[in-house]
């Protein structure tokens, strides 16, 4: 019953043997992705400031620029068609003095 415990022990203590080679290189391949992931976002950290600051220096330009004034609403002919809505929200085309409608 010893031997079977002794042999058994032995051939699981080879295995993380083994195991432990193979895990030391994916612990290297491992470790060299994780830098270059931290590498990346380091630059996309950089380029997140960059355009953090582009917007604000175009907030303040907006801001100091002066506001436009609105074009002046185009006056409404009085012959001219109107668009009428129902109160059951539908739609019509309608002349200027009410007499004919289409829709």
């Amino acid at each position: 019953m010893r031997l079977k415990h002794s042999l058994a022990y032995g051939a699981l203590l080879g295995a993380a043997l083994v195991g432990g080679r193979a895990s030391a290189a994916e612990n290297a391949d491992l470790t060299s992705l994780l830098a270059q992931q931290q590498q990346q976002i380091q630059q996309l950290q950089q380029q997140l400031q960059t355009l953090q600051q582009t917007v604000k220096q175009e907030q303040a330009q907006r801001a100091a620029a002066p506001v436009p004034a609105a074009a002046p609403a185009a006056p409404v002919a009085s012959d001219a068609p109107k668009v009428v809505q129902t109160p059951t929200n539908r739609f019509y085309l309608s002349t200027a003095d009410g007499q004919n409608t289409i829709g």
